[in-house]
């Protein structure tokens, strides 16, 4: 049966326990994406994603992905139109570790230029590369929504991705992670108390 707990920031976790299963997963979902965003920045809520997760390596001073390993965990972020998804999982024996690096996903984004420029080049290269604009994907959003938000590609155009500054996208994350726009789903082994 599914319970909720409301944490001490205002956001609700929400909790499936499966004792049978030999794993638990963990995911923050975020309230924004495509459908919520200006044109001008299109594509800052997938920004903000890669922004996150290297983020969290840096709060960490480089750690993350060796302690990823050591524990065996998979920690990753997808972008909708409607909704950012940061998840964890693994092994139950690393709830705690687990549960600490995605709370990290809520800390300010404080990347040095360097890193914030090596994110938008990387999202640059996923805009060529998916060539979103030719897609049937792409014809069929088109055809279904016309020019409205939800035709838009969650990562953006070339043009609205160099538009988005550091400022613009602290600013967009700080208004977006709120307990009203966010919440915390859990699934899995994990004890009572780990929530």
């Amino acid at each position: 049966m599914e319970k909720s707990k409301k944490c001490k920031n205002g956001i609700t976790v929400y909790h499936y326990p499966q004792p049978a299963a030999h794993s638990f997963y963990i995911s923050l979902f975020v309230k924004m994406g495509s459908m919520y965003e200006e044109e001008r920045l299109s594509g800052i809520s997938h920004f903000i994603e890669h922004a996150v997760i290297r983020n969290v390596n840096a709060q960490m001073g480089g750690t993350l992905y060796p302690l990823l390993d050591k524990y065996g965990l998979e920690f990753n972020a997808s972008t909708f139109a409607e909704m950012v998804q940061f998840y964890i999982s693994g092994s139950p024996r690393a709830f705690r570790v687990a549960a600490e690096i995605l709370a990290r996903v809520l800390l300010p984004i404080a990347l040095t230029a360097q890193d914030f420029e090596a994110e938008r080049s990387r999202i640059r290269a996923e805009i060529r590369e998916a060539q979103e604009k030719t897609s049937l994907l792409q014809f069929t959003l088109d055809n279904v929504f016309g020019e409205g938000a939800l035709a838009r590609p969650i990562t953006g155009t070339g043009g609205s991705v160099s538009r988005i500054s550091r400022r613009a996208l602290e600013e967009h994350r700080r208004a977006a992670f709120t307990p009203e726009n966010t919440f915390v789903y859990l699934t899995g082994t994990y004890n009572d108390g780990d929530v």
